[in-house]
This record gives C-alpha cells, sequence and structure tokens, in this order.
C-alpha cells in the first residue's frame, strides 16, 4: 500500500494540468498513489492525462459532477495513510510530500497539516506570499475568522477522515472551510511554515459571484460552529465583516482588488477556498 494518496479533481484544466501533475510525479517522496478524477471536461484534459506514463497515476473519468462531489469519490478510492489535496492549476515544491510526512509522523497527535505558498498571477508573475499560524491554538482562534488553510496544500490522516467525515456536498464552495472545523473537533490542526505551494490566483478562480457564494457559505459555516459550541458567542461578530464585502460595490471591489494583487504583499488567507 502507498504512504500518501494525492487526490485532484480537474475539469477543462488543459493549461496549468501537465505541469500541475508533474510538480506531485518529481516529488522527492516517492511512495505514493495519485488519483485524478476527471470531472467531465470537454477541452484537451483527457488527452493530457492519457499522456502521463507512471503507474502511480489512476485517471477517474466521469460525467461533470462537480469539486466536492469528485473529491469525496477519490476519497472512497484512497488506499495511503495519508490524504493530500492537490489542484490542477497549483504546483507542488518537490520537497512537499517529503516535508509533510515527516511532520504527520513525527506529530501523531495532528490531523491535518498544510503549509505557507507563492500566489502568482494567470502569467505566472509572482504576487506575494501566503503565511498562517502554524501551531494548533493560534490556528484555532483565527479559524472562527478567515480560512488559514489553503486547500491544495493539505495532507490529512486516513484515520481522521474516517472519524471526521468526508467534505459535504450541500457545498458547492468552501466545502474545505467547513471540513476543517470538523477536523478540529476531534484532532489538533497544524501549518507548516515552509512555502511548499505555488498557487495561481486568476479571474477564474476570483470572480465576484463565487466569491459571494463562498463568502455566504464561510458566513453559514461558523454560525453552525458557534451554535455547535466550538466558539462562543461573542464570535457571532465574526459573521459581520462578510456581510460588508458582499455589499461593496463591484466596482469598488475589483479597485480593491487590483490593487491588492499589485502590491505583491505578504498577507494572510481570505474567506472561503
Amino acid at each position: 500500500m502507498p504512504k500518501v494518496s494525492v487526490i485532484m479533481s480537474v475539469y477543462n484544466g488543459e493549461k496549468y494540468l501537465k505541469e500541475s501533475a508533474e510538480s506531485i510525479l518529481h516529488q522527492t517522496f516517492p511512495d505514493f498513489e495519485f488519483i485524478i478524477v476527471n470531472d467531465g471536461s470537454t477541452d484537451k484534459t483527457p488527452e493530457i492525462l492519457r499522456s502521463f506514463n507512471d503507474e502511480r497515476i489512476k485517471v477517474i473519468n466521469q460525467e461533470n459532477m462537480g469539486l466536492t462531489r469528485s473529491l469525496n469519490k477519490a476519497i472512497n478510492l484512497v488506499r495511503g495513510e495519508y490524504v493530500a489535496r492537490m489542484d490542477a492549476d497549483d504546483v507542488s515544491f518537490p520537497e512537499r510530500l517529503e516535508y509533510q510526512v515527516k511532520f504527520l509522523d513525527e506529530n501523531p497527535d495532528v490531523g491535518m497539516v498544510g503549509t505557507a505558498c507563492k500566489e502568482i498571477d494567470s502569467k505566472g508573475r509572482l504576487i506575494g506570499d501566503c503565511v498562517f499560524p502554524t501551531i494548533d491554538n493560534e490556528l484555532r482562534k483565527v479559524l472562527i475568522k478567515y480560512n488559514p488553510f489553503v486547500h491544495a496544500s493539505v495532507m490529512i490522516r486516513r484515520t481522521v477522515i474516517d472519524k471526521a467525515g468526508i467534505y459535504d456536498e450541500s457545498f458547492s464552495s468552501a466545502q474545505d472551510y467547513e471540513f476543517w472545523f470538523r477536523i478540529a473537533k476531534f484532532y489538533k490542526i497544524a501549518n507548516l511554515a515552509q512555502l511548499l505551494l505555488v498557487r495561481r490566483y486568476t479571474t477564474r478562480n476570483i470572480s465576484i459571484e463565487k466569491e459571494n457564494e463562498q463568502i455566504k457559505n464561510s458566513v453559514n459555516i461558523r454560525r453552525k460552529a458557534i451554535k455547535e459550541g466550538q466558539y462562543p458567542l461573542r464570535c457571532y461578530i465574526y459573521l459581520l465583516r462578510p456581510f460588508l464585502v458582499i455589499i461593496t460595490p463591484k466596482s469598488i471591489r475589483w479597485l480593491i482588488r487590483k490593487n491588492f494583487l499589485k502590491s505583491g504583499r505578504i498577507y494572510y488567507f481570505r474567506d472561503g477556498n
């Protein structure tokens, strides 16, 4: 059995898929399987997937089901002790799996570990570095405020998924954020300080419509965590800022985003994925 199962869902990802998949295939840690769900792609994605000649890759072709259901399908097929996420437009540093496996092996009380990441635009130009708290108590403090994990960077113990459950298929976005709250009920969470992922920030993943959906889902997720007693009632204040973002006119939000992307500063993550 492989030590790690890497899971990816791809829909019409021809532009960056080859680079993304190869970044996993060229990891310094070789003991993994790579489960890729082709979620009904209509571009050259199937052709690119067929071009790989690596026995560690297992491709699942299906009609379009969306990210959440596709990830759950992949999870149900994993054989590894650890499950690592990867997105079809991001790039993992060669040492990513090695460092995360070492960390989980040495910290059996931690159920999930993410990493810091570099962020680039659609042309590969550096925007800045995403940095996050790294230890459990600091992550718990900010989890109710924002999502302190890059989805594509996380590695989770399979036993954690067995206990906490899979992704909630009622969420088409922010499904990862909801998942982190459930994992944090039972296990410690962590981030590595090293920059081990390159995340691509494009117009495709920053649309106002998608952002609004992510924000609304994030508010509901936080509200649920408070109602279930994970956080005190005073944390309802953290539901206010997302609503202020939603009511901000699109033109102003785009202006803020444009200036933000040019800043190149180090920053913490936003609501949603």
